[in-house]
């Protein structure tokens, strides 16, 4: 049985639409969820003393020295995250250093790519997103080793 060229063409407007929607709808959730994640020094702090409290039963003694454990915690954690992205960035100069032209313009498009997956990631790392996300495919992977 044929199907009418109109009836295809409803049937892909109706595909279309929703797939319209269901794409502004999961970003909508997306940019929802990555802020959810995307917690500040402070509520890093309230939240995690928050949870503590409510599983543990702790008492005010304890917990204003959990709190004070936990921010001394989240600023060492926020050096770090400083200190690797530092690392980083020398470590990317380094390579340009021993690459030719048409390599160091593949690389940066590599590192491109990275930032771009890294950051539109839910919970992502701070920062600019330097560290490269697992590989997908073969093709950012090296070839495995050969048996002797």
């Amino acid at each position: 049985m044929k199907l009418s060229w109109k009836v295809l063409v409803v049937f892909l407007g109706v595909f279309l639409a929703g797939a319209v929607v269901g794409g502004f709808a999961s970003l909508r959730f997306a940019r929802s969820f990555v802020q959810a994640r995307g917690v500040s020094g402070d509520q890093f702090v309230a939240s995690n003393l928050k949870r503590l409290q409510e599983r543990l039963q702790l008492t005010s003694e304890q917990a204003a020295k959990i709190e004070r454990i936990i921010a001394a915690s989240g600023e060492e954690m926020k050096r770090m995250r400083q200190e690797s992205v530092r690392v980083m960035r020398q470590m990317d100069a380094k390579i340009e250093a021993e690459l030719d032209a048409r390599q160091r313009a593949e690389f940066t498009e590599m590192r491109r790519r990275w930032r771009e997956r890294s950051s539109n990631r839910p919970g992502s790392p701070r920062g600019d997103g330097e560290r490269p996300p697992p590989p997908r495919n073969g093709a950012d992977r090296p070839p495995p080793p050969r048996s002797p």
